[in-house]
């Protein structure tokens, strides 16, 4: 999600604000799955 949003940044393929809460939603509803205490890699959300 990180590197994606970077690399659109400026450009036409930066998501709309609607569309880019959705994106960061799904990013929590993956980080809260993980076991607290353990390594997360947030580049690869």
């Amino acid at each position: 999600m990180v590197k994606m949003m970077k690399e659109a940044r400026g450009t036409d393929n930066m998501p709309k604000p609607r569309e880019a809460v959705e994106i960061v939603a799904r990013a929590i509803q993956k980080v809260v799955k993980h076991k607290s205490g353990s390594f997360l890699d947030v580049r690869e959300l």
